[in-house]
């Protein structure tokens, strides 16, 4: 609904004007009235005015000068003369200065109606050019946005993978889309940086990269848009217009042009996987298959993989032996021990073509070791390993031979190097106590504990009940009591279960002993525990 004002220095003319149509038929929900330029100011200050009814012959301020000051306040607001002279210079400066009519007192009520309504679809078909334009406006500014995300919700397949559901996606976007044509993904890589860069500058290298591929394999028939799948992955969409005159072999030209080029200027290593000529429908899977090829390459950097190229077998790997290496690690030989799995690395890469599953073996093989040394050291894992630095190199060792060889040579170094806070200053007891506990499933003994400290049993014996009260026997059956107690309430196991993993492996010498000190036998206990 629209609003109306009515000025007039004759309040009777106005009341008149005000009474001769049914405004609500127009449109028009209120109607303001004004007799001079100045009351006519104070409406303006106070409502919205789309259109006004004016004469243009007023004393202290006529229509013209209050027709400029509405120009200049309310643009939007329509403007319709009314006067008693057929004054063709007042009419030119009335058109001049933007007035949308010009009647002549008195109006008749159909002429006036008809100027209203003229007023009122005018400031209808503005509004909506208007309305038009900030959505091109939008458009324009966020079309690239509103194009990636249709791209990337059917090789996602948030769109499901068939011409009806894609072009309904489309046109419900406002995206331009011919389900007949052609194109071809292509997959960008990124494999390494040749030097260390921040965040950001990894972003701008990104964004470069992503420029200088669609300025590269742009050409006439043939546009490209990518976009970024994550961190070190590109997806590229070439749209072909001329399938007749479409070039493979220039494409991967164009390919082989731009790795060299991002060598060059971007600091990198990366390599492009190229698709089939494919239908829109037809993307996610050509997707996947051009990112399992590019996940299955960890040895060959810079080049350009067409997806019909099938990469070679991988011949079956034995399960890493480790002993050797346990030895080298255990005694600190870290050159010895790095330049051994660096040659099996490199035997692996001569015989195997390794992939990345190959690698996601070797990787918890070796973790296995580092582990395994870490505990025979009374080390916890997460002690050496749960910074951010170790977790991005470990989510990135499978990504190639080279990043594995980095991340073991890293993880060996931080290993034999690692030592606790103030560890030599632990007291022999902590360090026995600590070994104790991780190895109670095993036969303890004085002897072996005390070796583990580097102490003559009989004299170990001594200092540890000094500091704990208690003889080294009497702390293992206590700490192997605790275990058994939580394992008993915490878990199902069967109670032979626990007592071997508490060092029994005679159930009935561990029920007696659990009785000895607990009073109930074990499963009276669970029981108990469980319903209490």
């Amino acid at each position: 609904m629209w609003n109306l004002l009515i000025v007039d220095d004759e309040k009777l003319i106005v009341e008149e004007i005000k009474s001769k149509i049914d405004w609500n038929i127009l449109g028009i929900s209120k109607v303001f009235t004004a007799n001079s330029m100045k009351q006519a100011k104070e409406v303006f200050e106070s409502n919205r005015i789309n259109v006004m009814l004016c004469d243009i012959e007023m004393p202290r301020g006529s229509g013209l000068e209050l027709l400029a000051w509405v120009k200049k306040y309310s643009p939007k607001t329509e403007l319709i003369f009314l006067t008693c002279h057929a004054d063709f210079s007042y009419a030119k400066e009335a058109i001049h200065l933007g007035s949308l009519d010009y009647l002549l007192k008195p109006v008749p009520a159909e002429e006036l109606e008809a100027s209203v309504t003229k007023a009122i679809n005018k400031i209808e078909k503005d509004s909506e050019l208007e309305e038009y334009s900030r959505f091109g406006q939008f458009w324009f500014k966020h079309q690239s946005i509103l194009v990636e995300r249709f791209w990337m919700d059917i090789i996602n397949e948030t769109i499901p993978s068939n011409p009806e559901d894609i072009k309904i996606a489309a046109d419900y976007r406002d995206i331009p889309f011919n389900s007949q044509m052609k194109i071809i993904p292509v997959l960008i890589g990124i494999q390494r940086f040749h030097r260390k860069m921040s965040m950001k500058d990894e972003k701008i290298i990104e964004y470069g990269l992503k420029n200088i591929a669609e300025e590269i394999l742009t050409n006439e028939g043939q546009s490209v848009k990518f976009f970024q799948l994550k961190s070190t992955e590109l997806i590229g969409i070439l749209f072909l217009g001329n399938v007749e005159d479409f070039s493979r072999d220039k494409l991967e030209e164009q390919c082989e042009k731009y790795i060299f080029t991002c060598n060059q200027y971007m600091y990198c290593d990366l390599c492009c996987y190229v698709g089939e000529m494919i239908y829109a429908h037809q993307l996610a899977s050509m997707v996947n298959e051009l990112i399992k090829l590019k996940r299955n390459n960890v040895t060959i950097f810079n080049k350009v993989f067409p997806i019909n190229v099938k990469p070679i077998k991988t011949s079956v790997v034995n399960t890493t032996d480790t002993s050797l290496w346990s030895v080298m690690l255990k005694n600190g030989a870290k050159d010895n021990l790095i330049f051994e799995i660096k040659k099996y690395l490199e035997d692996l890469y001569i015989t195997s073509a390794p992939d990345t599953n190959v690698l996601y073996g070797f990787q918890q093989d070796f973790n296995q070791m580092i582990f395994a040394a870490l505990a025979q050291k009374g080390m916890q894992a997460h002690e050496l390993f749960n910074d951010s630095k170790t977790i991005e190199m470990n989510a990135n060792a499978t990504g190639s031979l080279q990043e594995m060889l980095e991340w073991v040579e890293y993880i060996i170094e931080r290993t034999i190097g690692f030592t606790k806070p103030d560890e030599k200053s632990i007291s022999p007891v902590i360090k026995a106590k600590n070994y104790i506990k991780l190895h109670l499933e095993k036969e303890l003994t004085r002897e072996e504990i005390a070796s583990h400290v580097y102490l003559n049993p009989d004299y170990f014996d001594r200092v540890f009940k000094r500091e704990t009260g208690l003889s080294v026997a009497r702390f293992i059956m206590q700490e192997r009591l605790v275990k058994a107690q939580d394992l008993l309430i915490k878990t199902n196991l069967p109670i032979n279960v626990i007592a071997i993993s508490v060092g029994y492996p005679n159930s009935s010498n561990f029920s007696s002993m659990f009785k000895r000190m607990t009073g109930m036998n074990p499963a009276d206990y669970r029981k108990n525990k469980k319903e209490s």
